[in-house]
């Protein structure tokens, strides 16, 4: 399940001790928050992955708009196919109550299994929250014009319940809102 398009966007994957950022904070500086997100839409936030590693955490961090009142708020991995399809395989569950829940905080969250990212395939983190107010993590706007050349960068499926196991391409709008990631061993 690779991606056979354009290249690596550069500047996309930095490797740290134990992970590695999507999105790295020294192209965040300046950006701040991505923006709040809507109640019911998964942010999809794409990448190719620049070396393999086993990936057991994932780092969000909240911008000045923490959560309250959610009812969901997940994190999935998704690998992507040839044809840009998604498939859910890690998620740290549903955790309301617990996460986003502090502004200007980072979270730390354990995988449900153990992800192993390998070196040049793409993926997508995914972030949904559901309810009242849901919280603005720090990311990156960029120009949605020039976000929508393939391959995307950040795209929304909007209307959902829970984190989908599946995504078909042609259901994903494109988004200018990227969120700051890390991915810890």
């Amino acid at each position: 399940m690779g991606f056979s398009g354009a290249p690596v966007p550069s500047g996309t994957e930095e490797i740290i001790n134990g992970g590695s950022i999507l999105y790295p904070r020294s192209s965040a500086f300046g950006s701040s928050e991505s923006g709040a997100l809507t109640s019911g839409t998964v942010y999809l936030t794409y990448w190719i992955a620049s070396i393999s590693q086993v990936i057991t955490k994932i780092k969000t961090s909240v911008g000045g708009t923490a959560a309250a009142g959610l009812t969901t708020a997940t994190i999935g991995i998704y690998s992507i196919d040839v044809n840009n399809n998604l498939a859910l395989i890690a998620s740290i569950g549903n955790l309301a109550g617990t996460i986003w829940i502090t502004p200007f905080n980072s979270y730390i969250e354990a995988l449900n299994v153990p992800f192993v990212k390998q070196k040049g395939i793409r993926y997508a983190v995914g972030n949904l929250a559901i309810g009242a107010t849901p919280p603005s993590l720090y990311g990156q706007q960029y120009n949605s014009v020039l976000g929508a050349d393939a391959p995307i960068l950040a795209g929304t499926f909007p209307g959902q319940a829970s984190l989908p196991s599946f995504i078909a391409s042609a259901s994903v709008q494109n988004s200018f809102q990227i969120c700051n990631l890390e991915l810890l061993q």
